[in-house]
């Protein structure tokens, strides 16, 4: 995801539709930390961006959204673009073998709807081991 007329465009609602034969996975999080004092848990989970979201590989991503809504069929990233591209990666699982479509994720602004994005479609084909 990238802005391309503006250096930033914020409060960008970004949706993934999964294509049929997968689900998103959740990752596991370490408990947050508590015991150091003076410490604000809030900025502490904004430091580290990927550690406090539900789902994601941080280590592979360059683009981390503000927050996610895991649904079954889709996922919501709630975030700003920049004018660099950044790629948010996440896993899916398996549930069906076969070739499915995967729609186009596309993002909207979320309180100027004149701003608008759309990515290509593609194929995933899912094979039994």
């Amino acid at each position: 995801m990238r802005a391309t007329r503006r250096d930033r465009q914020p409060q960008i609602a970004i949706v993934d539709l999964l294509p049929g034969g997968v689900e998103p996975v959740l990752e596991l999080q370490p408990p947050a930390d508590t015991s150091t004092p003076a410490a604000d848990p809030a900025l502490m989970r904004r430091r580290g961006a990927g550690a406090s979201l539900p789902i994601g590989v941080p280590g592979k991503s360059d683009w981390f959204p503000n927050h996610i809504d895991v649904r079954e069929d889709r996922l919501v990233l709630y975030g700003d673009a920049a004018k660099d591209a950044g790629t948010f990666v996440y896993r899916v699982r398996a549930t069906n073998a076969g070739v499915f479509q995967a729609p186009p994720a596309f993002a909207e602004g979320m309180y100027n709807r004149t701003v608008v994005g759309l990515s290509r479609a593609g194929k995933l084909e899912i094979v039994k081991p």
